[in-house]
């Protein structure tokens, strides 16, 4: 890790395919952009998994963000804000 570097939490809420290794796909591609994963959740919903995500690292969110994104099981990533819930993409 980067001295003096910020570590900071995110949560991100991610939609996931409902197929045997997409959560597996997910948590690797959190570790391989060098971010700790601090607590997940995952439940089963009609169209899939929803997994409620916090990480914690040095590196914008926004980064990771666009990783989870390209996963090809992840139908959708969202970061939460206060109590709503804001879509950071289309």
């Amino acid at each position: 890790m980067i001295a003096n570097a910020v570590v900071e939490r995110h949560r991100f809420i991610c939609r996931l395919d409902l197929e045997p290794a997409a959560l597996e796909r997910l948590v690797q591609a959190v570790r391989r952009r060098g971010f700790t994963i601090e607590r997940v959740g995952a439940e089963r919903a009609s169209d899939g998994l929803l997994v409620d995500l916090t990480v914690s690292g040095a590196r914008p969110a926004e980064t990771l963000r666009a990783h989870l994104e390209k996963i090809h099981t992840v139908q959708s990533v969202q970061r939460p804000r206060d109590r709503c819930f804001i879509a950071d993409r289309g």
